[in-house]
C-alpha cells in the first residue's frame, strides 16, 4: 500500500470515537512508518513465526490426511530441517507444506524436498525475498499442464480477485486444459484449480453460498514468482500502458485506464490480450490490436468500455 493511499484514508475515514478500526497490511517498512507521527496510528510488526508455532503449521498441512496433522517418527528429524530453512515465514511454510502433502510420506520424499530448499537456512527480511526460493521449489514440481494454468495468473494485476469461471473459461480458449474422457474441459479446468489450491500456490478470495469458490488470486510474492517464470520464455507481458508493447510476448495484459497506442509494433507473436480494472481501449488502440497482431486468437475485455470494433 502506497504513502499517498495511507494519507488519503486518514483524511477520508473520520474519528467520530465509535471504536472502528482500520487495518492496512505491507512489507514495506517505509509505507508503515508513514503514518507513524499520528496518534491514531499504530504500527505492529508482525514477526516471524515461533519455533513451535512454525511446526504445528507445517504439520497441519502437510500431514492431515493420513495423519491427522501428526508427524511420523521416521520423518520428524527431516521435517524439523524443512521448518528451519523457512526461516519462521509463514507463506514459506504453507507453500513446502503443501507441496509435501501431495508425495508419499517417505524419506526419500522428504530428502529431495530439502535439498531442493538449498543448503543455507533463509534469513527472515523485511522484504522476505528469500521466501521465492521456497516458491519456486513448488512451481517446479508442479506437472507441465499445472505450470502453464499457473503462470496465467500472471496476467492479473497483483492482488487482483479474479471470477473462477473467468481464469478456468481462458485455460481452456488457451488449449492449457487436456481433454479427459466424460469431461467437459470446464470441468476439468476446475480440477486443475482445485490442484492449485491444494498446493496452496493459489488462494480461494470468496465463496458462494452453497460453499463454491467464487474468486481467487494469488500472494504478492507468489505473483513476483510467475512474473519472473514468465519472462524466461516471453509468456507474457503485463503493462498499465500499451504504448511499451513491442510484441514479443505470447499473451498481453492491460490493467490501467486511458492506455496509449503502441506506434511500432511491425511484427507480433502474441496471442492473447486481456484487460482488466475496467481499463478504457481507445478506438485507436482497438485497431491496432486487430490491424497488428495477427496471430491473435483470445480477446478478453470483460468489464471494459468499448465503443468501437473494427
Amino acid at each position: 500500500m502506497g504513502n499517498w493511499i495511507l494519507g488519503n484514508m486518514e483524511h477520508a475515514l473520520l474519528d467520530h470515537d465509535n471504536g472502528s478500526r482500520i487495518l492496512a497490511t505491507t512489507r514495506n517498512e517505509d509505507v508503515a512508518n508513514f503514518r507513524r507521527g499520528s496518534s491514531l496510528v499504530h504500527v505492529y510488526r508482525k514477526e516471524p513465526s515461533t519455533q513451535k508455532g512454525a511446526w504445528e503449521l507445517f504439520c497441519n498441512k502437510a500431514f492431515r490426511f493420513e495423519f491427522k496433522g501428526q508427524c511420523p517418527k521416521d520423518l520428524e528429524g527431516l521435517s524439523r530441517d524443512i521448518v528451519r530453512r523457512c526461516g519462521g515465514l509463514p507463506l514459506a511454510i504453507v507453500a513446502v507444506s503443501g507441496l509435501l502433502a501431495t508425495k508419499e510420506k517417505t524419506i526419500l520424499e522428504w530428502k529431495k524436498a530439502l535439498r531442493g530448499l538449498g543448503g543455507s537456512a533463509m534469513v527472515s527480511d523485511p522484504y522476505i525475498d528469500n521466501v521465492t526460493n521456497i516458491l519456486s521449489l513448488s512451481y517446479g514440481d508442479l506437472p507441465y499442464h499445472l505450470q502453464s494454468c499457473f503462470l496465467y495468473f500472471g496476467m492479473c494485476p497483483e492482488d487482483f480477485p479474479i471470477k473462477l469461471g473467468r481464469i478456468i473459461q481462458l485455460w481452456v480458449a488457451e488449449d492449457l486444459v487436456l481433454e479427459k474422457p466424460d469431461m467437459t474441459l470446464e470441468e476439468v479446468g476446475e480440477e486443475y484449480f482445485i490442484e492449485l489450491i491444494r498446493r496452496s500456490l493459489v488462494q480461494v478470495d470468496k465463496v458462494s453460498l452453497k460453499g463454491t469458490p467464487k474468486t481467487c488470486r494469488v500472494h504478492d510474492l507468489v505473483h513476483d514468482v510467475i512474473l519472473s517464470k514468465s519472462k524466461e520464455p516471453s509468456l507474457c507481458h503485463v503493462s498499465s500502458s500499451f504504448s511499451t508493447f513491442e510484441g514479443i510476448a505470447r499473451h498481453l495484459s492491460i490493467s490501467n485506464r486511458g492506455s496509449n497506442t503502441p506506434n511500432s509494433i511491425t511484427k507480433s507473436q502474441t496471442r492473447s490480450v486481456i484487460a482488466f480494472n475496467k481499463v478504457n481501449l481507445q478506438k485507436a488502440t482497438i485497431s491496432v490490436i486487430f490491424a497488428k497482431l495477427k496471430l491473435l486468437t483470445t480477446l478478453d475485455f470483460d468489464n471494459c468500455p468499448i465503443d468501437h470494433l473494427p
